[in-house]
């Protein structure tokens, strides 16, 4: 008898929810088709935001680099090439990512230093000392943002454009003496 009550009970609840079942099934489509949507949007604007990040900064960037490399192992010894720089850098703090900025910062202290000292006529004798930290903050900084853009490159389906210079280069991994980089040398 109790299982006679058990079954009866199932079957007029079997009854209520088959109505609802196509509306049940509708809207649980509907949920999941939402989140799928918001998920595919999501990744569309990150998409969006590294596109812009890389043609706004890294591409032009690495442009500049590959022009002007042979000048910028020794950034301190040319103002020109320090101002030019400067304008590559210069309003794209929002495009560079968390570690590039904070050796663009790292670099803009001692360049604000080296250009402190070298207007007030300072500079005489601790020459080598600043050149040196203009330098080395200069080149880690670079070395962040080709990374970086290798990184972004890679991401966004590019070829590796940033990677020939590591090839050529090296990993850049420290300030290279002057004089010491080849033409000759073979991309590999």
């Amino acid at each position: 008898m109790n299982i006679d009550l058990i079954q009866i009970a199932f079957n007029r609840l079997v009854d209520l929810i088959k109505p609802l079942l196509p509306t049940i099934t509708a809207l649980l489509a509907v949920k999941f088709s939402n989140e799928l949507q918001i998920k595919n949007d999501e990744k569309e604007r990150q998409k969006s935001i590294q596109q812009e990040r890389f043609d706004n900064f890294y591409q032009p960037y690495v442009n500049f680099f590959i022009k002007n490399v042979f000048s910028l192992y020794d950034v301190s010894a040319d103002l020109e090439i320090l101002r030019l720089i400067e304008e590559q850098l210069d309003g794209n703090f929002k495009y560079m990512g968390k570690e590039s900025q904070k050796y663009l910062i790292n670099f803009y202290e001692a360049k604000v230093l080296y250009d402190t000292l070298r207007t007030n006529g300072e500079l005489r004798g601790q020459e080598l000392t600043i050149y040196d930290r203009v330098n080395n903050s200069f080149f880690q900084l670079n070395k962040r943002i080709l990374i970086e853009s290798k990184q972004l490159a890679e991401q966004l389906g590019y070829s590796d454009f940033a990677q020939s210079i590591f090839d050529i280069y090296g990993p850049l991994d420290r300030v290279p003496p002057l004089g010491s980089i080849s033409l000759d040398r073979k991309i590999k």
